[in-house]
């Protein structure tokens, strides 16, 4: 008697990457565990990135204002579901990195990044401003550029494009400032996140969709919006550039 294979479904698989990239932060601490959980579960992003395909190719790849290292952990378990299976067979090849590097200035971030994830990725408390992209072939700037003003964004774009080869990727998710009523919910939550962290609110300078693409191209890069593919994430719209 023949065996038929039952074609994976995207869910499953999506559920099955959710939990092999949490289980990264089970030996960190409780609250690195089921944020990582509710995080990979509930924001589209990450299933976004993965199904872009753009890191397909890449093997050094280096993630500012990485946070925790959810990123990592990530592109970690989709590389091993691709292994182990099942796979979507419409689905790219995820990333083989080689290298990957994390930055953020939260000292408590990066504390449990390394913890979970320290023996796959270097993890350092840095400004993304300051972080040296050199020999990376992807960056990615996920949620973060914007806290930065609009004369620094240029300058660390700049930068980048500087260190990245000829099609080289930079992936970024951006708040779309002309996206009414969604936009200024995104800020907001932003907003009252950091305050509940660091006690502090922060300064956003975002712009339209449009015109980070105008940026992009700017600063030496072919660029466009990425369609959203599982599920709406507010007014964040994710940015895929490549070095020209």
């Amino acid at each position: 008697m023949s065996v038929v294979a039952v074609p994976a479904t995207a869910q499953a698989v999506r559920e099955q990457i959710c939990a092999r990239a949490s289980a990264y932060f089970d030996g960190a601490d409780r609250f690195a565990f089921y944020f990582a959980h509710f995080k990979l579960k509930s924001d589209p992003l990450f299933t976004d990135v993965l199904l872009s395909g753009a890191l397909s190719g890449c093997r050094n790849l280096i993630d500012l204002g990485c946070g925790q290292g959810l990123l990592t952990a990530w592109l970690l378990a989709a590389r091993a579901q691709r292994r182990q299976g099942p796979w979507p067979t419409n689905w790219p090849e995820p990333p083989v990195l080689m290298r990957t590097r994390g930055v953020d200035l939260r000292a408590t971030s990066i504390a449990r990044a390394r913890a979970a994830l320290g023996e796959h990725a270097d993890f350092q408390v840095q400004d993304l401003r300051d972080a040296d992209c050199s020999g990376a072939d992807a960056v990615a700037i996920l949620d973060a550029l914007h806290f930065i003003d609009y004369a620094e964004q240029r300058q660390r774009l700049e930068h980048i494009r500087a260190c990245l080869p000829a099609g080289g990727v930079l992936l970024l998710r951006i708040a779309n400032a002309s996206s009414g009523f969604s936009y200024r919910l995104a800020r907001w939550v932003d907003r009252l996140n950091d305050f509940a962290r660091d006690g502090r609110i922060p300064h956003i300078s975002c712009r339209s969709v449009p015109d980070w693409l105008t940026l992009l191209r700017r600063c030496g890069f072919e660029a466009q919006a990425q369609e959203r593919s599982s599920g709406s994430s507010f007014a964040n719209t994710l940015l895929i550039a490549r070095a020209a």
